[in-house]
């Protein structure tokens, strides 16, 4: 086993600071909407938002980028962020991504960090999380599918750690949520080895609106 195994560990680990926390893409809409109540409403939701929203976005994005040339990361990294509707989730995004790269110049150094700035200035890359978590796992010895995986993974788990606040529900109510969606995550990855950019499109319609309505929201937790 090698080391940068753990690393993608320690990346998707729920107290890796990139302000996912602080995130609910729309999620806290369906929570005052009293539509998500308890685990079984809140593992459909998050099945949803994984299969309708990341594996054919994000996912993908973190696929081509790593499967990809050089010459292929302006356009991947320009539908990374066309495919983002609602403003909340673009900035989301975008914050999200600078946090991961401070996160990894705190951990790797300067130079690593400096190195994803060059590529990302050359390129004209906006610092979208899945953008900037791509350019990362190139430096390390990850392959494309366990990236990937960690990434469907960790970007679904935090929704049921910020539900668990925000419902509210119990540790466990949430752990056995992220148990039950481990077979839909690895159904997820094998699903995105199947698709390309071309397949890239925003299919959510639900919580894209949520995530629009919660912009209006007076009283919130998260920030979308």
């Amino acid at each position: 086993m090698h080391i940068d195994f753990l690393k993608l560990m320690q990346l998707h680990d729920s107290a890796f600071p990139i302000g996912s926390y602080t995130q609910s893409f729309g999620m806290e809409t369906y929570i005052q909407r009293d539509w998500i109540t308890n685990g079984d409403e809140l593992l459909a939701f998050c099945e949803s938002y994984l299969f309708e929203n990341v594996v054919y976005g994000d996912a993908i994005i973190v696929q081509e980028i790593m499967n990809g040339t050089e010459e292929s990361l302006a356009h991947a990294g320009a539908v990374a962020h066309a495919v983002k509707i609602a403003r909340e989730t673009k900035e989301a995004s975008l914050r999200m991504g600078s946090q991961f790269l401070q996160t990894v110049e705190s951990i790797e150094g300067e130079a690593a960090a400096e190195e994803l700035k060059r590529i990302m200035t050359a390129h004209q890359l906006r610092r979208h999380y899945s953008v900037v978590y791509a350019l990362y796992m190139l430096q390390t010895n990850i392959g494309t599918k366990e990236a990937v995986t960690g990434f469907l993974y960790s970007t679904t788990t935090s929704l049921v750690h910020n539900a668990v606040r925000a419902v509210p529900l119990g540790q466990k109510s949430g752990m056995r949520t992220i148990s039950a969606l481990l077979p839909s995550v690895m159904k997820a990855a094998a699903l995105v080895e199947e698709l390309s950019l071309e397949d890239v499109r925003n299919q959510a319609v639900g919580i894209e609106l949520a995530s629009m309505e919660h912009e209006h929201i007076k009283v919130r937790l998260f920030s979308s």
